[in-house]
C-alpha cells in the first residue's frame, strides 16, 4: 500500500544522495551520508549505505526485513534471497527484476544486487508488495505498517498538518477529526493517526491442480479441513515453504504445493549468471607498491629469499630478469617488491576484511606467517601456519590440540567449506576454509617423494611441513578471487563463504 506514487517517486528521486552502485560486485565504501529511514517511527539502524539504482531506492535486505518483524536469508546454491514478513514470503534472485510474492511472479523495478557486501533490495517496490505506506523525501526514508487502514505518525521537526495531510495523501480535516485536533498547534513526538491514501496489495490467487486436501497448518500431520476438488480457486494468504496459506470453503488454511498452480500474469526474466563464478572487484586504490633492494649472500636461492620477502618465487624471479632463477649469484643485488595492503572496511566486530588474494591476500599472510582463525559461526579458534601456496594459502595447524580443535568445529576432516576471520599482524581477514588436510604425510620429510599421500593424492612430494601435529599434509584458505590447483577456476562457493566471513547479509 502506498501514497500517490507520483508524489513519492518524485521526491524519492529529487532530494536522495547515495552513493555508487556496482551491480554484482563488492563495492568499495560508500563516502555519501547514510539517509536515515524510520520503519514505524523507529529509527532504522544500518552500517550500509542505501543506494540509488536509476531512481530506486535499494536498502540492507536483512536489517529491513528485521525491522519489518521479519528474516531475511540467502541461498548461495540458488543466488535467493528470502524475504520472511509475517504470513509472505518475497524471494528475490540476484541481478533478476523478476521477484516471487507468494508464489507469484511480479516485476520490481531494480532487481536485488549486492553492494558493501549487503544483499540490497528495492524498498518502495517490497513497501508496495507487502501493502505498507512508505514515504521518502530527500535522505529521509518513512515506512509504516497500516492497522485497520490507519498508520500512526510521530510529528517531526518541521512538520505542520498541512505537510503532513500531502505525505500521506489525506486532508487536514481528516488528520484532525481522527485525533480530535482542534488547532493547528503540533509538537514533536506527538502521535498521530492518519488514515493514508493507500493503493491495493499485490494479490494472489491460485487454483487446484488436482484434488488436494487443506490443512488447518502447514504439515501433512495437521488436522484436516476440507478436500478440494480439481480447479477450485483460492486466494493465496501467505506462503511457507512449500506450503500456501489460502482461502478456502472451510476457512483459511494450508495446502501443499504439489497440487496447487499460482494463476500467474508474467513470465519470469532470464536467470542471469551467477556472478560468483567470476572475480568479484575489490578496491584496491589505497594499495602501495615500492621496492627495496637486497644484496644475495651465501646460501640464498630464490626460494628463501622470496620467502623471507613475502612474495614467490614467480614474482621475485620476473621483477628480476632470472628466468628459472637457477643463475643466482652472491653479491647480486636484485630488487625486492614491497607490497602495502591498505585496511579495507570491516563491517562488524564479528567480521573481517575482504582482500582479493592475487593482489592483496597473498601478501597480507604470505609464506611462513602464523595465525588464528576464528569458526564465524561458534568463535572457536585454532592457530595455523601458511606453509606453501600460489593460488591460495596452503596451511597447517601448529600443534596437535590445533588439530583437534579444528577437526572439532569440523565434525571430523572434511572438504565442506565454513566461514573464519583469519587473524594475522594486528589485522583481520575474511576467509573460507575447507577442513580437508591433502598432499601430505606427517610421518615423512618435507618434500621427500612418497608412495601415498592424504587426500587421494596418491604418489609425489611430500607437502607436509610441520610435524607432529596430528595431521596429513595441508588444508586450504581462501579469500576473494583465490582459484584451486588441479582447476585453477574461482569457487563459487568459495567465493560465498568469504564473503559471508566478510559480513554479507
Amino acid at each position: 500500500m502506498a501514497v500517490t506514487q507520483g508524489i513519492r517517486k518524485w521526491l524519492l528521486i529529487g532530494g536522495l544522495t547515495v552513493g555508487a552502485l556496482f551491480n554484482g560486485s563488492l563495492m568499495s565504501p560508500v563516502q555519501a551520508a547514510v539517509p536515515q529511514v524510520y520503519i514505524n517511527n523507529t529509527v532504522l539502524t544500518i552500517n550500509v549505505a542505501p543506494v540509488n539504482q536509476q531512481g530506486v531506492l535499494q536498502v540492507p535486505a536483512k536489517e529491513l526485513a528485521v525491522a519489518l518483524g521479519g528474516s531475511f536469508s540467502f541461498d548461495a546454491a540458488t543466488n535467493q534471497g528470502t524475504l520472511k514478513t509475517g504470513d509472505d514470503e518475497t524471494v528475490f534472485l540476484l541481478n533478476s527484476p523478476t521477484v516471487t510474492f507468494n508464489g507469484k511472479y511480479i516485476t520490481a523495478p531494480a532487481p536485488m544486487v549486492m553492494a558493501n557486501n549487503r544483499f540490497m533490495i528495492p524498498a518502495d517496490f517490497l513497501c508496495d508488495t507487502l501493502g505498507l505506506v512508505s514515504v521518502a523525501n530527500g535522505d529521509l526514508l518513512q515506512v509504516y505498517k497500516p492497522v485497520n487502514g490507519r498508520i500512526t505518525y510521530a510529528v517531526m521537526s518541521g512538520d505542520t498538518l498541512w505537510r503532513i495531510s500531502q505525505k500521506f495523501g489525506t486532508t487536514i480535516a481528516s488528520i484532525q477529526t481522527l485525533n480530535g485536533l482542534t488547532s493547528d498547534s503540533l509538537y514533536v513526538g506527538q502521535n498521530l493517526s492518519i488514515q493514508p491514501q493507500l493503493s491495493p496489495a499485490v494479490s494472489v490467487t491460485a487454483f487446484m491442480s488436482s484434488s488436494g486436501t487443506c490443512f488447518s497448518s502447514p504439515s501433512f500431520s495437521a488436522s484436516a479441513l476440507g478436500y478440494l476438488q480439481p480447479g477450485t480457486t483460492l486466494p493465496v494468504l501467505g506462503k511457507t515453504g512449500d506450503w500456501y496459506k489460502v482461502q478456502s470453503g472451510f476457512g483459511v488454511g494450508y495446502v501443499y504445493r504439489s497440487v496447487l498452480r499460482i494463476n500467474q500474469t508474467i513470465t519470469p526474466a532470464p536467470t542471469p549468471a551467477n556472478v560468483f563464478d567470476a572475480n568479484i572487484p575489490v578496491d584496491t586504490s589505497g594499495d602501495r607498491l615500492t621496492y627495496k633492494s637486497y644484496t644475495v649472500v651465501s646460501g640464498d636461492t630464490v626460494w628463501t629469499i622470496a620467502e623471507k620477502s613475502g612474495i614467490l618465487k614467480d614474482e621475485l624471479c620476473a621483477v628480476n630478469g632470472l628466468g628459472d632463477g637457477s643463475n643466482l649469484k652472491v653479491g647480486q643485488v636484485l630488487k625486492i617488491p614491497v607490497h602495502t595492503i591498505a585496511p579495507q572496511p570491516v563491517l562488524g566486530p564479528q567480521y573481517g576484511e575482504v582482500l582479493d588474494w592475487f593482489s592483496q591476500g597473498q601478501y597480507v599472510f604470505s609464506i611462513g606467517k602464523v595465525g588464528k582463525l576464528v569458526d564465524l559461526d561458534t568463535g572457536r579458534s585454532f592457530m595455523i601456519q601458511r606453509t606453501m601456496g600460489a593460488n591460495h594459502a596452503d596451511v597447517e595447524t601448529l600443534t596437535a590440540a590445533d588439530t583437534q580443535a579444528m577437526k572439532e568445529i569440523f565434525g571430523g576432516f572434511t572438504w565442506n567449506r565454513r566461514a573464519f576471520v583469519l587473524y594475522v599482524d594486528g589485522r583481520k581477514f575474511a576467509v573460507s576454509v575447507a577442513g580437508m588436510p591433502h598432499a601430505g604425510v606427517d610421518s615423512a620429510p618435507y618434500l621427500a617423494n612418497v608412495s601415498w599421500r592424504s587426500g587421494n593424492y596418491g604418489a609425489g612430494p611430500n607437502y607436509d611441513r610441520i610435524k607432529g601435529n596430528g595431521m596429513d599434509g595441508h588444508f586450504d584458505v581462501y579469500t576473494l578471487n583465490s582459484i584451486g590447483h588441479a582447476e585453477p577456476t574461482v569457487s563459487a562457493a568459495h567465493q560465498v563463504t568469504v564473503l559471508m566471513a566478510g559480513g554479507l547479509e
